[in-house]
């Protein structure tokens, strides 16, 4: 008997392919999700320093037009704040979209997987009953020979 081939191997290769480049889209997609967020601290930290220096020179006696550089500075990083926020939700939806690609990729190879674990089977058993097949036949004419 001819040794076992699953006719559909190319696809199933490239149905591991496909969800191999899917994973590696959410990696990428949680990075850049983990980055907006790493983005959104430093700026709120920045924010932070940046409105106590501000209140502390205040307290002491400021300039206006420092007081102004300050004010300027501070909406200038609450804009940043914001577009840094949006793109963190739009990183956010990316991340669940690459989730659901990685999924939909995972079943579709799990189908062809499961379908040449089924084929395989069937060929172990059609291979085991032609084996007993043989050896019955072996035995029928080893007894006939000696009668």
């Amino acid at each position: 008997m001819k040794p076992f081939s699953f006719r559909l191997d190319s696809i199933l290769s490239y149905r591991d392919y496909l969800e191999k480049r899917a994973r590696k889209d959410l990696f990428n997609a949680r990075n850049e999700y983990i980055g907006k967020e790493r983005e959104i601290k430093r700026l709120v930290k920045k924010r932070m320093e940046i409105s106590k220096r501000c209140s502390d020179e205040g307290s002491r006696g400021i300039d206006v037009r420092l007081y102004q550089i300050y004010r300027s500075f501070l909406q200038s990083l609450n804009h940043d704040l914001e577009r840094t926020h949006i793109s963190l939700k739009k990183a956010g939806e990316k991340v669940k979209t690459q989730e659901a690609v990685l999924k939909k990729e995972s079943i579709k190879k799990k189908m062809l997987v499961v379908l040449k674990d089924l084929q395989l089977k069937k060929y172990m058993q059609r291979l085991v009953r032609k084996e007993q097949k043989v050896m019955d036949e072996l035995v029928i004419i080893r007894k006939g020979g000696r009668i």
